[in-house]
């Protein structure tokens, strides 16, 4: 399957038969990781779909296991940002995934937390002493929009 960039049609992946047993979420993970990690679409090894968590926590996961968090895999790296809206379950149990996983990842102790009525955030940064480059890790979540924006830098 070849794409460009461009939405991809439900009837396509429909016909693929994609969308058997929960294969929303399968192909959503996916396409996702294909942009990130730049391998062919639907074609790397180990992205099982557990159904009982989100689709964010499940790329989240994901990406941690592949070393994209890690401040040792940063350098010369492209900045990027994931979006996912609609989140309306978003809550304690969300924020302490998150706070467990930044805390885990440990650039040099630089963690900044922010939960108020608004937002949550956690940003965990350090200055590399390889390239002279600040890299940081975020996490946004907007509680007005039920947007959660994630950008590894």
């Amino acid at each position: 399957m070849i794409y460009d960039g461009n939405i991809l049609r439900k009837e396509s992946l429909r016909k693929l038969e994609f969308f058997e047993n929960d294969g929303t979420r399968l192909v959503g993970k996916k396409i996702a990781m294909d942009l990130l990690t730049g391998n062919p679409i639907l074609e790397y090894e180990n992205s099982p779909t557990d159904t009982r968590k989100t689709l964010h926590v499940q790329t989240t996961n994901h990406l941690f296991e592949l070393g994209l968090f890690n401040p040792d895999n940063t350098c010369g790296r492209i900045r990027f940002t994931l979006t996912f809206q609609d989140l309306y379950k978003f809550g304690i149990l969300r924020e302490r995934f998150y706070r467990k996983l930044f805390e885990e990842i440990n650039f040099n102790n630089n963690l900044m937390e922010e939960n108020n009525d608004k937002v949550y955030s956690i940003t965990s940064y350090m200055n590399c002493s390889k390239c002279g480059v600040k890299h940081e890790n975020s996490l946004l979540y907007d509680k007005d929009l039920k947007e959660l924006h994630i950008t590894l830098n």
